[in-house]
């Protein structure tokens, strides 16, 4: 049966494809590895590297056991590193201390970060009294949340439109300046309207509450941004990976610990009290953090 141009062109496709997926999957016992270097047990070598059990190898790196390796860093029995940084046998912990010590040593880098997880643990706080919030606050139904989530997301956009603006505020990043860097401000502000938006939501008025989830959308992006920009341009290179996972693991675990913290508390306390502990949290990290917090000095 004579193929169709079509069908020539989707044959070639799927074969080039099962060739690629052979090549980069399927085990190649045996086969000898270029310019002279042993591969082992399933593993691929090129460029004067070497690969065993599953790794993948480039530039000057070496993987085993189902790592990955880059542009010569070395990782050893499943873990990931790149630009030259190097991780053990310590594994995961070892990786997050090492990122917790740079996030505590780099003036201003821990603080914003800090600030961030302490809006994420405010908001998950608000989150966890959500539907208390709407049934014995507003006396509406369970779906008025929609309505609130539409808002929050519609403050997200626009605290998106507004990032960049505030980020080119760099302050004063002479040795000996004082004033505080885009990063910071923006986490601070971005604190300050978590606050103010929990403060709105503990007040019994559908407007009011709808205000604050509109300021809740606006503000919490602010400072996660302002953390992960602070992160990236105050890290070296080697170290930039192990760092993002430590701010990333105590930005994104607090909503998991204040959440259900929050639905064990409110049968106790009810929601508007911890709302508005919630709010104190957030107000008080974006205050500090703009008054006491050390200038925060990118790299280089």
């Amino acid at each position: 049966m004579e193929l169709t141009s079509d069908g020539r062109r989707n044959a070639v496709l799927l074969s080039t494809s099962a060739a690629l997926y052979a090549a980069l999957h399927l085990p190649h016992s045996g086969v000898p590895a270029p310019s002279g270097v042993p591969a082992g047990s399933g593993g691929t070598a090129g460029s004067g590297g070497a690969a065993g059990s599953d790794g993948a190898r480039a530039s000057g790196g070496v993987a085993a056991s189902g790592g990955v390796a880059a542009s010569g860093g070395a990782v050893g029995s499943g873990g990931a590193v790149g630009s030259g940084g190097a991780v053990g046998s310590g594994g995961v912990w070892a990786a997050w201390a090492v990122g917790a010590g740079h996030l505590r040593r780099k003036p201003g880098l821990g603080a914003i970060v800090l600030v961030a997880t302490a809006a994420m643990a405010a908001a998950a706080l608000g989150s966890g009294v959500l539907y208390a919030m709407i049934d014995e606050g507003l006396g509406r139904d369970p779906a008025f949340a929609g309505v609130l989530s539409s808002v929050q997301g519609g403050g997200a956009i626009l605290g998106g439109l507004l990032t960049g603006r505030l980020l080119a505020s760099r302050g004063d990043r002479r040795p000996g300046g004082t004033l505080p860097s885009g990063e910071t401000l923006l986490a601070a502000c971005g604190a300050v309207l978590v606050g103010a938006a929990l403060l709105m939501r503990a007040v019994p008025w559908s407007p009011a509450v709808i205000a604050g989830s509109l300021t809740l959308g606006l503000g919490l992006p602010w400072t996660v941004v302002a953390a992960f920009t602070a992160v990236q341009r105050g890290t070296p290179g080697p170290r930039l990976g192990r760092v993002s996972a430590t701010a990333t693991s105590l930005i994104f675990a607090t909503p998991a610990i204040a959440t259900p913290a929050a639905a064990g508390l409110l049968p106790v306390a009810g929601y508007r009290p911890i709302l508005l502990a919630a709010a104190v949290l957030a107000l008080g990290a974006g205050v500090l953090s703009f008054t006491r917090a050390a200038p925060f000095r990118p790299r280089g």
